[in-house]
């Protein structure tokens, strides 16, 4: 509901720029689908900037999206690039709690979740070679998010202009 009015009180004066941040936080999926449905409308003749840390929004509701860290520009691209960066890279596996550790350091770990008893892990590996007990996994942009935030920001800077090329280089680990 306060979303709602946050709204209606950003477009009364029929703005041409609306910023929303964090628009659904909190909201139960049926009023997330509608709130989706809102902002896609508005952003019909307006520009909307959404900030969120729901990634799955940005799959949603952007046609493009910058990744910022430390206010720095980390990457931008439409996330469809941004999937096309990791697909054959996401390898998933399960292992014990006390190696969950150990994998972060020698691998680029992008999600560990405990399911029943042991860790599902999600790594990005650039080569496109699974390790031993990882299997391919279906990628997500959480997946490509987590691999573009170690970009370094003054890279992402200098390549601003080539999106296409800069993703590819930060995916496979090196800087523009």
């Amino acid at each position: 509901m306060r979303q709602r009015l946050g709204i209606a009180q950003a477009i009364a004066g029929n703005p041409r720029l609306i910023i929303v941040d964090e628009p659904t936080a909190g909201l139960d999926p049926e009023e997330r689908q509608r709130f989706y449905h809102l902002l896609a409308e508005l952003a019909q003749d307006r520009i909307v900037v959404l900030s969120t840390h729901i990634v799955e929004d940005v799959g949603v509701l952007c046609p493009r999206f910058a990744v910022i860290r430390q206010g720095k520009l980390v990457a931008s691209s439409r996330p469809s690039e941004a999937l096309e960066l990791v697909a054959g890279k996401i390898f998933e596996g399960r292992v014990d709690g006390g190696e969950v550790e150990e994998l972060k350091r020698r691998r680029h770990v992008t999600q560990s979740i405990l399911v029943e008893g042991r860790h599902r892990v999600r790594i990005f590996e650039p080569s496109g070679q699974a390790p031993v007990g990882f299997e391919p996994a279906i990628p997500s942009l959480e997946d490509a998010y987590f691999v573009l935030m170690r970009r370094e920001p003054a890279a992402a800077a200098d390549a601003a202009d080539e999106p296409a090329t800069e993703l590819a280089e930060a995916a496979a680990g090196g800087e523009a």
